[in-house]
């Protein structure tokens, strides 16, 4: 199982924008994907915002590393996030790593 996670760091003032943007937009076309088998999962970071920010984690698992990366890398996953990037310029910014799950028993 690979896990990819999309941090978001925004700026307190699009929040509003910001969630309608991943509730319409991010989420609807990971579930209508084929790569990803969960339901998205979308978390508030606690820790260490920098005054006047938020910090969001949007998760997706998949059971093939390949077509994750080619979804984030080169398909709708990156035309959504070069969007993002547009609509919420000067105001967020994001970053993508991917993780392998590791059975600890």
């Amino acid at each position: 199982m690979v896990l990819q996670n999309t941090t978001f760091v925004i700026d307190e003032k699009i929040e509003k924008e910001f969630l309608h943007w991943i509730k319409t937009e991010l989420a609807p076309a990971a579930r209508g994907s084929e790569v990803y088998g969960d339901e998205p999962r979308f978390h508030l970071i606690l820790a260490n915002a920098e005054p006047g920010t938020k910090n969001f984690a949007f998760q997706l698992s998949s059971d093939n590393l390949d077509k994750a990366q080619e979804w984030l890398c080169e398909g709708e996953g990156s035309r959504l996030l070069a969007e993002f990037m547009r609509r919420f310029e000067g105001h967020a910014a994001h970053f993508s790593t991917f993780m392998a799950e590791i059975a600890i028993e």
